[in-house]
């Protein structure tokens, strides 16, 4: 598991970790009400003296040689890796400090140093110094040239063609969803436009069996007022009275 944090390297075994012995560092460790930290500080005293150096040149000779995590400043931690490429920092900060000037109690230039340096502060001219000291010397390394390939090879194929494989299995699993949607819909219209011939076939039969039984009533009532016509027309008719000429 990488290292990503002062409690990842609390964590392991693996990796021994010390510090400047008798600097500032050490003192937070050894004051710190933390528990990660005070964790960290009961490892170290208890792997006294080993993991201790009495020179920051010598804490970085140990982090070269392997298996071991220095740690320091970070004013000194900027100034060592933008020197070395093989070195680099983990994790951010454990926690903020500031430097100051000393100056004899109740002496009248604490005041104007520290106006002076909230000043620069202000103006950006503190953090232009840093810059020109720190990063822009001629021997500051090129890291960006070094984690070039390193960069490339992240980017690779091997380490991304997984998600295509993904990719492709989710477009043939819905293409096949989508082929057996579309056939259990023609298959289900199809039987439905069935049910719809037959029952208007039956609507047809009905209506012409009662046109049929229509026309049948119709005819049979012609017949029998024809008939009925006929027999009157035999019936003898009455004589006729002559009381009128008579009278």
């Amino acid at each position: 598991t990488p290292i990503e944090s002062a409690e990842d390297l609390a964590e392991q075994n693996e990796i021994e970790y010390g510090t400047l012995e008798g600097g500032s560092t050490m003192a937070f460790f050894r004051d710190s009400k933390i528990e990660t930290y005070q964790n960290m500080w009961r490892y170290m005293e208890s792997k006294r003296p080993s993991v201790f150096v009495s020179t920051i040149e010598e804490g970085v000779a140990r982090v070269l040689e392997g298996n071991y995590a220095f740690l320091m400043e970070s004013t000194m931690l900027d100034y060592t890796i933008q020197r070395n490429c093989n070195l680099t920092q983990i994790g951010g900060l454990l926690n903020s400090n500031s430097y100051g000037i000393a100056t004899p109690i109740g002496s009248p230039w604490r005041d104007k140093i520290s106006l002076a340096i909230l000043e620069l502060q202000e103006k950006g001219i503190i953090q232009m110094l840093y810059s020109k000291w720190w990063k822009n010397t001629g021997d500051v390394c090129n890291r960006d040239e070094k984690n070039k390939d390193s960069k490339a090879n992240a980017l690779g194929v091997e380490n991304i063609g997984g998600v295509f494989v993904v990719l492709m299995c989710g477009l043939a699993l819905a293409i096949v969803v989508a082929i057996l949607e579309f056939c259990w819909n023609s298959r289900k219209n199809a039987q439905t436009d069935r049910e719809y011939d037959y029952d208007y076939e039956d609507e047809d039969e009905t209506e012409d069996d009662e046109e049929r039984k229509q026309r049948l009533e119709d005819g049979l009532e012609g017949d029998e007022d024809e008939g009925e016509e006929k027999r009157r027309s035999r019936e003898p008719r009455p004589p006729q009275s002559l009381c009128s000429e008579m009278a």
